[in-house]
C-alpha cells in the first residue's frame, strides 16, 4: 500500500479532487488551513505563507496509487503547459502498512 500526501493551494482543491475522483479515488482525508512554506518556492524568508492551502491523505493498493499519481503528473503539465509556470501542487508518495 501507498500514502499519498497532496498539498495544494485552496484554489485549485476541486480540480485536484476531480483528478482524484476519475482515477478512481472515493477516500480520502482532508485537512484544512495548512501553512505550507513548499520546498521548491522561492518565497521571502518569513516562518510561513499566509496564502490557504489544504492537504489531502491518500491511502491506495500500489496499482491503484500508480494510477492516481500518474493522473496527478498529467494534470500539473498540463496546468504548466496553461499557464507557462509551477502551480502551487506537491504530491509526495510513501509506502504504508495499515495496522488497524
Amino acid at each position: 500500500m501507498k500514502t499519498l500526501t497532496i498539498v495544494c493551494k485552496e484554489d485549485i482543491q476541486d480540480e485536484v479532487w476531480a483528478v482524484l475522483t476519475e482515477s478512481g479515488v472515493t477516500r480520502y482525508t482532508v485537512i484544512g488551513n495548512v501553512t505550507h512554506r513548499g520546498i521548491y518556492d522561492t518565497v521571502p524568508p518569513t516562518p510561513f505563507t499566509e496564502e490557504d492551502y489544504v492537504m489531502l491523505d491518500v491511502i491506495l493498493m500500489d496499482d491503484q496509487a500508480d494510477k492516481a499519481t500518474a493522473a496527478l503528473r498529467a494534470f500539473h503539465d498540463q496546468m504548466v503547459g496553461i499557464h507557462g509556470h509551477k502551480i502551487p501542487l506537491q504530491v509526495a508518495v510513501q509506502a504504508c502498512e495499515v495496522i488497524l
